[in-house]
């Protein structure tokens, strides 16, 4: 039972939320082209970006 515990410890993610300023999108291409390259940085589970809000 010990080493299962110890098991699963290992396998256990920490998660973070960013939130990041990106300034110069104007169009839906925008927001596209930013979320592709935010989708290729290793680590990545979800990508949410939002071209009406302001920071």
């Amino acid at each position: 039972m010990k080493s299962e515990k110890n098991r699963s410890r290992s396998t256990t993610r920490e998660l973070a939320k960013e939130s990041i300023a990106i300034r110069g999108m104007h169009c839906a291409s925008c927001v596209s082209s930013v979320e592709n390259v935010i989708w290729d940085v290793d680590g990545v589970h979800s990508v949410g970006v939002n071209l009406a809000v302001r920071m």
